[in-house]
């Protein structure tokens, strides 16, 4: 049900897996439940990157966005790549004098193609590293399960798919595939997966995994109240 407090329940939660040392990959169908995810978990001091393209995702988070073409090494001189862990771009990462820029010349005389290529090539080295290490990402589920960055270079110990009601089964897998646990969060009761085909809506495209796990496990009993806990008690 909109309105309790769910979008603040799972950033605590994910606060506490931090906490306890643990790796997250944050998704959901749309940049727009990543993001507010995002943005609770920002205001607690808390580093993430979100991979995602820089017009989808929200202005309060491009501190901390990079999209798959930064990771390209022939994209000369990347002069994009400003991937933030805990606000430091990798820009600044490369140059450290040079806030906000990354070196890039032109393919004029004095062999500048040259060395844009290596800015290039530094700038990728340098965003893999920062994938490899990130504690927390955020991605779509879409953008999770395509990008090149998360498959060969990452591997979370849980995935958290918020709004998972949402999402169809195919969609959501590549995500899940990506972590060793996950945490599906969502509402089976509210807005399926959107599918436009009618054979396919027929087959159980527009069934989500949510929902399957749910019928599946239909004992369930739903949580009415839990512990007080506390970040320093995790």
């Amino acid at each position: 049900m909109p309105g309790t407090g769910k979008t603040s329940t799972v950033a605590f939660c994910l606060r506490c897996m931090l906490a306890l040392g643990r790796s997250v990959l944050v998704t959901a169908y749309t940049h727009s439940a990543v993001d507010n995810l995002l943005l609770k978990l920002h205001q607690h001091g808390v580093p993430f990157l979100r991979l995602g393209p820089k017009p989808q995702v929200h202005a309060s988070l491009h501190f901390a966005t990079i999209s798959e073409r930064d990771d390209d090494p022939s994209w000369a001189g990347a002069p994009s790549a400003t991937a933030a862990v805990g606000g430091t771009s990798a820009a600044q990462s490369l140059h450290p004098n040079k806030r906000g820029a990354v070196a890039h010349t032109g393919s004029g005389s004095g062999g500048g193609g040259a060395s844009s290529s290596s800015s290039g090539k530094d700038a990728a080295k340098t965003l893999k590293t920062q994938i490899g290490t990130a504690k927390l990402i955020g991605a779509t589920c879409l953008a999770a399960a395509g990008s090149k960055l998360l498959r060969a270079h990452k591997r979370f110990d849980c995935c958290v798919v918020d709004e998972a009601g949402q999402v169809n089964q195919p969609n959501v897998l590549g995500a899940l595939f990506l972590a060793q646990t996950f945490v599906l969060v969502g509402d089976d009761q509210q807005l399926p997966p959107l599918v436009r085909s009618t054979e396919a809506r027929s087959l159980g495209m527009d069934v989500s995994l949510f929902e399957r796990l749910a019928r599946a496990f239909s004992d369930r009993q739903a949580v009415t109240s839990v512990p007080r806990l506390s970040l320093e008690s995790a």
